[in-house]
């Protein structure tokens, strides 16, 4: 899910370099639960950026299934640098909406017909090296054409 916020700002972003931002790679490095319903994730993500310098400085996406809130994933500020392509250690915490738990997640994640039912709303707020900033919001988005669109 944390690619997918980049690959949403690559998507969604109406600054013409930033299109050809992409993700290359993302590996979940270590999961730390901190109660319930959260988990503290570190994630190396590896992203290509013919373009110039950015930070995600803020960056939420919101899992829906058939209209319910299911989970939200939090990723921490960080700054992709100008013309590069490497690999990022990114901090994101992922959490689970009352109502469910882990183990009702995952029996909903099995289900074959999840994906065609679910919906991705993702906000993410970039700044620009000169100071610009840019919210990119896009809500509702069917999970299976989002899917479609970030492969990795």
């Amino acid at each position: 899910m944390v690619a997918s916020i980049l690959a949403g700002i690559s998507m969604l972003s109406g600054c013409a370099s930033l299109h050809e931002v992409r993700p290359t790679s993302c590996n979940i490095e270590s999961i730390t639960p901190q109660g319930l319903r959260t988990i503290g994730m570190k994630i190396a993500l590896g992203i290509e950026n013919p373009s110039i310098q950015f930070s995600i400085v803020e960056a939420e996406a919101v899992l829906f299934e058939g209209g319910d809130r299911l989970a939200t994933v939090n990723v921490n500020p960080f700054t992709v640098e100008k013309k590069s392509s490497r690999i990022y250690p990114v901090d994101a915490v992922f959490s689970i909406n009352p109502g469910y738990n882990y183990l009702n997640l995952l029996n909903l994640v099995r289900d074959q017909s999840f994906i065609d039912k679910s919906t991705i709303d993702i906000y993410v707020k970039v700044r620009l090296k000169g100071g610009l900033s840019k919210k990119i919001e896009r809500k509702g988005m069917p999970l299976k054409q989002f899917l479609q669109k970030i492969r990795l």
